[in-house]
Parts: C-alpha cells; sequence; structure tokens
C-alpha cells in the first residue's frame, strides 16, 4: 500500500484547490450508485467541495449527468451557478478493458487543472458503484437538480479559508487506495451526446483566467503539486540542517555542566593536581541516552485513519430501479440568501 504524505498546505492558492480530485475518487468507489455519489458531493458535514464560482458567498451545488457511448460511462460534475447556468468542472470516464476490468479515470476540466489532470484510482476493491453499470436494466442517471432546485437534505454553506478546506478534506482520501497520475485519456471519442451535455458558462464569462493564465510555467495541477512538495521538502532540509549546530553547542554545554556531578560528592572528588588517580567523569559508553527517537510514536498516524463513513448513514432516497431524485420534497432556494448555517 502507498504511503500517503500529510497534506502540503499551500501559500498560494490556485481555484483548483477548492476541489480535491483524489477525494472525489474516494468517496465515488465508497458510493451505491450515482445518485448516491452525487448525495456524497453536497454533503455539508463532509464538506467535499469548496467551489463558489459564482462569487455568491456560498458552495455551489454540484450535479451529476452521465451519458453512455459504446459502453463507456461519460460522468459529468457540473456547478450550478445560475438559471440556467452549468459549469463542468470534471469528468469521469468508466470502461471495461481488454480483460473486461472496468477502469476509471477523474479528469479535470483543463480550465481549471490544466491540460491532461488524469488521475486514474487504484481500488483496494472494485467499487460497488461499478458493478451495475453494464447490467440489462441499468438506467442512466441525469441530476434532477439546478440552481435554487435541490434536494430536502442539502443545505448551503459558505466556503472554508482554502487552506482550511485543504487539511479538512485530507481525511476523506481513502488511504487504502493508490491515486495514479496519467498522461493520457482513455476514451479520446467524444460522441454529439457527450458534446450536448457539456456545459462551460463560467469558461465563456471569464475566458482569459485559464491555468496556463494562472501559473505560467506550469502545465497542470500536477505540476503545481510537485512544485509545492519540493519547496516543502526544501524548507524542511534547511530547518533539520539549523538542528544539529545547536544540539551540539546544547550537548557540550551540558556535558560541561554535568562533569562536576558525576562524583558523588564534592569531598571525595579527587583533587586536580592528581591526574592520574582521577577518574572518568563521564562514561559516555554506559549513558543512558536522553531520547530514544526509535521507539518514539508518531504525533500523527494518517494511513490509519478511518475516513468520515457520514453518508453510509443515509436512508436510500430512491429505489434503485426507477433513479428517482430524492423521495422527499425537494427545496426551492428563494433567490434570498439564507443566513449561514455554520
Amino acid at each position: 500500500m502507498a504511503q500517503k504524505p500529510v497534506a502540503v498546505v499551500p501559500s498560494n492558492y490556485d481555484i483548483s484547490d477548492n476541489l480535491d480530485l483524489e477525494a472525489v475518487a474516494s468517496i465515488f468507489g465508497e458510493s451505491r450508485d450515482l445518485e448516491d455519489f452525487e448525495y456524497r458531493l453536497n454533503d455539508p458535514k463532509s464538506k467535499i467541495s469548496n467551489l463558489d464560482l459564482n462569487e455568491d458567498g456560498y458552495v455551489d451545488y454540484l450535479r451529476v449527468v452521465e451519458s453512455v457511448e459504446r459502453g463507456i460511462h461519460i460522468i459529468a460534475i457540473q456547478a450550478a451557478l445560475g438559471n440556467d447556468l452549468f459549469q463542468d468542472v470534471a469528468t469521469i470516464d468508466v470502461e471495461k478493458d481488454t480483460y473486461n476490468k472496468p477502469q476509471i479515470q477523474f479528469i479535470g476540466h483543463p480550465y481549471f487543472y490544466g491540460s491532461n489532470y488524469i488521475i486514474q484510482p487504484l481500488y483496494y476493491h472494485t467499487p460497488f458503484i461499478v458493478s451495475s453499470f453494464w447490467g440489462p436494466s441499468y438506467i442512466t442517471w441525469q441530476s434532477p437538480y439546478y440552481y435554487g432546485y435541490y434536494p430536502s437534505y442539502y443545505n448551503h454553506w459558505r466556503p472554508s479559508p482554502v487552506h482550511q478546506y485543504v487539511t479538512n478534506v485530507h481525511v476523506y482520501r481513502n488511504e487504502k487506495n493508490t491515486y495514479k497520475y496519467v498522461p493520457e485519456r482513455r476514451s479520446t471519442t467524444v460522441s454529439p451526446l457527450v458534446r450536448d451535455n457539456r456545459r462551460n458558462d463560467y469558461v465563456a464569462k471569464k475566458p482569459t483566467q485559464t491555468f496556463e493564465t494562472r501559473n505560467k510555467t506550469l502545465g497542470n495541477k500536477q505540476d503545481l503539486q510537485l512544485r509545492r512538495n519540493t519547496n516543502s521538502s526544501t524548507n524542511n532540509r534547511t530547518s533539520e540542517n539549523a538542528v544539529p549546530r545547536d544540539r551540539t553547542s546544547n550537548t557540550n554545554n551540558t556535558d560541561r555542566s554535568s562533569r562536576p556531578t558525576a562524583n558523588p560528592t564534592p569531598s571525595e572528588r579527587t583533587p586536580k593536581n592528581t591526574p592520574s588517580t582521577r577518574q572518568p567523569t563521564s562514561t559516555p559508553s554506559t549513558r543512558n541516552p536522553t531520547s530514544t527517537p526509535t521507539t518514539r510514536k508518531p504525533a500523527s498516524t494518517p494511513t490509519t485513519r478511518e475516513p468520515a463513513s457520514t453518508p453510509t448513514t443515509r436512508k436510500p432516497a430512491s429505489t434503485p430501479t426507477t433513479r428517482k431524485p430524492a423521495s422527499t420534497t425537494p427545496k426551492p432556494r428563494s433567490n434570498t440568501k439564507e443566513s449561514d448555517k455554520d
């Protein structure tokens, strides 16, 4: 199992920092179906998303829209921004390889994540959600929700500071999975059906704020992460190199101050004018170390931490055969902002 480092909190933020696709891939693998996946994306408790593209002071609702073409399931994650205004933020491709095994890729929208930002997770077990994708009675999921019309469980929340979001969302990445970055998309054929489901209303409004414009020397979000990790490692090495000099100084001072106490009492100490009979003032070979770093327990154990499982207590919103939205009546959202629930 690949070891995952502690989340690197960036000092310079990018809009792509507000939706962690590794966390999205993780909750996808834990979902029962696409309706449940949409619920988990918008669960006010886990707060997987921190996107506020329409800048109304609230995190945007993310809807899920599925297309199927020649056995390939293409799942778009779209932010609801206004009346008939949507923006694709990521796409999920699910298809079978030549060995009849499902292959899943999460592709960040190039505007937000740069070109070819593709995560191909290796799940520790085949996600249940894909087991029914090729069944004879499978019905594609088309989210019925839009701006101002949401499921009853949904409550708006205000976006968190980016550094806080990055730290909090890290726990929703299932550490049993491996998140592999690949340079190209498996499925390159885009049908008219898929093109019809695409929405780029935000990009059309702000066409000049692409990833390349925001990060001129970087290709995509992976390059941005690598640069941040490199800077973080450099800073850590600089700090570690400064520590031994201080420790050496402190150790020498401690030895000098502790030498008189090595003898039982001052009266038994051998005079300095008889060095031949003087007893050694220190016995480093038998001295017990003051610290035992080999047995020190780490301050945190992220690899054994289990992801939050609050969404699993949710009762199914509808029977899977009809693929209807949540049975409770969705509540229309007024144009007037409600007070922050948090």
